[in-house]
């Protein structure tokens, strides 16, 4: 245990034979250290653990072989790096910021390792792979969870959404139980409101890469439908349905127009056979 008083610092556990971890220049003012080899350099840094360095002003190192060293970074679990500042890493082998310092005693070069350079950004990754896993942009979010994702909006879980292992595709709560308030969808007026409906194409403003989409503005959507939660946006759900409802729609007219038709034939029949009769009458004449 070791207290170095000019730069209020402390220190307990041990050091290897040759180690400096704990020499003068390796002790930042205001700190604390904790476990085997570690150091805590950095302004008011703390570093606990087996050779965790903690040498980033405001930085912490928990664990084993952490790596804080970016300014106000945290560094926690097995192996990880903080050198972005103001970064965070959890877990195993995870690493956040650019390069790889020369104080730090293994490497950074791990399979398994989620990376991210980018400011802002948030990595989430699990352990079913040792294939490279992170974002590719600033204050982008990126998460990969091969058993699927989990999304509810209810403390009973009844409400929210699914993206199942293995998928694209997400899928949505829509149980009869959850729901009520039932009212009958008239198919006709369904079909005249989208003939009103406006179709465009068009791209975000924001979106890059002169990307193109079609469909309706929510505005014109919510004066034909009033459907949503508001004029800003489309549920998808609400979308599908008034689809639906137009195909249902259109299934009926097309129904009734063969029925008409049959008859029309039926008809058609009954009169030629009532021609050919006359035609016959008359060339016995």
């Amino acid at each position: 245990m070791m207290w170095h008083p000019y730069k209020a610092a402390f220190r307990a556990g041990s050091i290897g034979s040759n180690g400096t971890e704990w020499d003068d220049a390796n002790v930042g003012f205001y700190t604390a250290a904790f476990g085997y080899n570690t150091i805590a350099l950095g302004l008011s840094a703390f570093s606990a653990g087996y050779q965790s360095h903690a040498t980033g002003t405001y930085s912490t190192a928990t664990g084993y072989n952490e790596r804080a060293d970016g300014t106000g970074s945290v560094a926690v679990g097995y192996q990880n790096g903080a050198f972005g500042d103001y970064s965070v890493t959890l877990g195993q082998r995870a690493y956040s910021g650019t390069g790889c310092p020369t104080t730090a005693n293994t490497s950074c070069n791990y399979d398994a390792t989620p990376i991210t350079a980018h400011k802002g950004a948030f990595v989430f990754s699990d352990d079913s792979t040792v294939t490279h896993f992170g974002v590719g942009a600033d204050n982008m979010f990126a998460a990969r969870a091969a058993g699927g994702f989990s999304f509810r909006t209810k403390s009973d879980l009844t409400t929210g959404c699914d993206l199942p292992a293995g998928s694209g595709i997400f899928s949505c709560s829509s149980d009869r139980a959850t729901k009520k308030d039932f009212r009958p969808v008239r198919g006709p007026n369904v079909l005249e409101r989208i003939a009103r409906l406006p179709i465009t194409t068009w791209s975000f403003k924001t979106e890059k890469g002169g990307v193109r989409h079609m469909g309706p503005m929510a505005q014109d959507f919510w004066s034909q439908f009033h459907l949503g939660t508001d004029n800003k946006t489309i549920g998808l759900t609400d979308l599908n349905g008034v689809n639906l409802a137009g195909i249902q729609a259109l299934y009926r007219l097309d129904q009734q127009k063969d029925v008409r038709i049959r008859h029309l034939e039926r008809e058609n029949a009954r009169i030629n056979a009532r021609l050919d009769r006359i035609e016959r009458l008359l060339a016995k004449r």
